[in-house]
């Protein structure tokens, strides 16, 4: 009987808890529906603005910044492409100015330095 008893108040703990259960179930997931949006608009105003969701937060960059591990590699970029671009135009405004360059007779020798009568010590 007591075992009837038992089985009978679980019962009815299930049917009491079992709305509340959905309830929390349907939270969630309109909870979910709601991030899943917001983050499809966040992503897709970063990606036209040439951003990305996974980029550093403000916070992360001062840690980063403080610890001394910032690796901007924009500004390296920048910087790489910067060089490139001024060198080449360096190169192309003194080429007129420069002389034909001289030509280095080739050495056929396979050893570095022997057989080389201009620098019979080997290499420097």
């Amino acid at each position: 009987m007591l075992e009837f008893l038992k089985r009978c108040g679980l019962g009815i703990l299930y049917l009491i808890a079992a709305p509340f259960a959905v309830v929390l179930l349907a939270l969630f997931a309109v909870f979910g529906l709601i991030v899943f949006l917001f983050m499809l608009v966040k992503s897709l105003i970063l990606f036209f603005g040439g951003r990305s969701v996974f980029d550093d937060l403000p916070e992360d960059i001062e840690a980063k910044r403080r610890l001394g591990t910032l690796v901007d590699t924009r500004e390296k970029k920048t910087e790489h492409v910067d060089k490139t671009v001024s060198d080449e135009i360096h190169e192309e405004t003194h080429e007129v100015e420069r002389a034909a360059p001289q030509e280095v007779p080739e050495d056929d020798s396979d050893d570095a330095g022997h057989g080389n009568t201009a620098n019979p010590g080997g290499e420097a």
